[in-house]
């Protein structure tokens, strides 16, 4: 079955929250990750992406627009929570997801895109490499 791509809605959020769990190990709170999904939608600076096979979700990856103050002052794109679903992999599905989401940012008229990555996801890395992305330095604070 052929893969579609779209931004997630709030009826996304039972089986975005399994899809969550290949990516943190610990379960979202389902009815918190509702309302983030129902925020999103009033805010069009936020793409949370979706990959599905026929009405199976099979990936996500959320993009937020960010506006630059350097330069001709031009917005980027922030990329985190990155996951496929395990049994998906090698499919094209990351790839295809990407693409979708690379095409909504240029839409919003993004002239780079940053992505957020765990440094032990070594085989996220070599995807995100094959794809075009460079490995540059970044830094993470939990508060």
């Amino acid at each position: 079955m052929e893969i579609s791509y779209r931004k997630a809605t709030p009826a996304d959020a039972p089986q975005l929250s399994q899809l969550v769990l290949e990516l943190t190990d610990y379960p979202a709170d389902l009815s918190a990750l509702e309302r983030r999904l129902e925020w999103m939608e009033e805010h069009p600076e936020y793409c949370l992406t979706v990959a599905c096979r026929g009405d199976q979700l099979v990936g996500t990856v959320t993009g937020m627009v960010c506006q630059d103050i350097c330069g001709p002052c031009l917005p980027f794109l922030v990329i985190e929570n990155v996951v496929t679903r395990e049994d998906c992999r090698g499919q094209g599905v990351g790839k295809g997801m990407f693409a979708w989401l690379e095409a909504w940012a240029k839409e919003q008229g993004c002239q780079y895109a940053f992505l957020v990555s765990s440094s032990f996801r070594k085989e996220a890395h070599a995807f995100y490499r094959g794809i075009g992305y460079t490995q540059e330095c970044g830094f993470r604070k939990y508060f």
